[in-house]
């Protein structure tokens, strides 16, 4: 197996560093943040063209959500998560550390919420875990990303001890083993909030699309449904902040589940978005008089900013 690198621990993006890319790549669309160029344009260009760090810095709710996908894709991958993984997941914490990341709130949680998503998927198998995918949407630009569980719901496989397998028993690897099939996609989602949430967001619903168009574009696998498994925090034993002998009532970690059908018109929809992504993408590298318009901010008027690649071409990767 290659080795992997965390190219982006907020969003679990693993990627094999030998992965091989077409020569002319120059930006990847990153499935999880479609909607974000839509609703905060300004900050999306000027973070992912223009260099400006993102104000968003890891916190206790992100690095507890690592700790929990890591755990599942070991459990996928492996057939449950061992000690060595805890200890991998606990080295990442401590990576982290800050005044925004308690690591004793994740210490505390990561277990509890992790077993919800293992009880999940022992009564709901998948096959694969983490596959990174890609898609062409014009010369020099991809979308895709990392899913976090695929699970056949038609194809050729057998179930074993809580997991989908290929007929010989072995574990399914690679993404391009499942073509041919119906599956569904399945994305963790960890909360604060003591019940979990009971709608799929714009953001989590597009970043699944991207997804699904991706996997019947480059693997002709059709994706049936989306699904959301939103898990809570162990929320038990807390004292009330205003009355500290008493005791709040406990909200174990639980998990809720939204599923969401793939339809002709939902596929249609987000490839429109991502053209209409790398479109502005392109206009906004060859047109620096409209830079300004472009990305919905007058500060931008200025042409000559530096630019991490001045042409769709053959030139290094940027990671978005």
């Amino acid at each position: 197996m290659p080795h992997r690198k965390l190219l982006n621990p907020l969003n679990y993006d693993f990627i094999a560093e030998d992965q091989e890319l077409p020569d002319d790549t120059v930006f990847r669309i990153q499935a999880s943040q479609i909607a974000d160029y839509f609703d905060h344009t300004a900050s999306w260009y000027n973070e992912k063209l223009l260099g400006q760090q993102s104000s968003f810095t890891a916190n206790t709710g992100s690095v507890l959500g690592t700790v929990v996908h890591r755990l599942c894709e070991q459990r996928i991958k492996n057939g449950g998560a061992k000690a060595e993984d805890v200890n991998v997941a606990m080295e990442y914490v401590a990576t982290q550390a800050s005044d925004l990341v308690d690591p004793y709130v994740i210490e505390d949680n990561y277990l509890p919420m992790y077993h919800q998503a293992k009880y999940y998927m022992e009564a709901n198998p998948v096959a694969l875990a983490e596959p990174h995918v890609t898609t062409l949407v014009k010369p020099g630009i991809l979308a895709g990303g990392s899913i976090d569980a695929v699970r056949i719901l038609v194809g050729d496989f057998v179930e074993h001890e809580g997991a989908q397998l290929k007929p010989d028993h072995t574990r399914f690897t690679k993404i391009e083993e499942l073509s041919g099939m119906t599956v569904e996609i399945v994305d963790w989602k960890t909360e604060a909030a003591l019940s979990p949430s009971k709608k799929m967001s714009k953001k989590y619903e597009w970043q699944l699309l991207v997804y699904a168009l991706v996997l019947k574009k480059e693997y002709n696998i059709t994706v049936e449904t989306v699904t959301d498994v939103f898990i809570t925090r162990n929320n038990i034993n807390r004292p009330s902040p205003t009355n500290p002998s008493k005791m709040l009532k406990d909200a174990p970690s639980t998990i809720g589940v939204v599923s969401k059908v793939v339809t002709q018109d939902s596929m249609e929809f987000i490839q429109s978005l991502l053209h209409v992504v790398a479109d502005s993408v392109e206009l906004f590298v060859t047109k620096p008089e409209l830079r300004y318009i472009i990305s919905q901010d007058l500060r931008n008027i200025d042409a000559t900013q530096t630019l991490p690649f001045t042409s769709i071409g053959k030139v290094a990767v940027v990671d978005i």
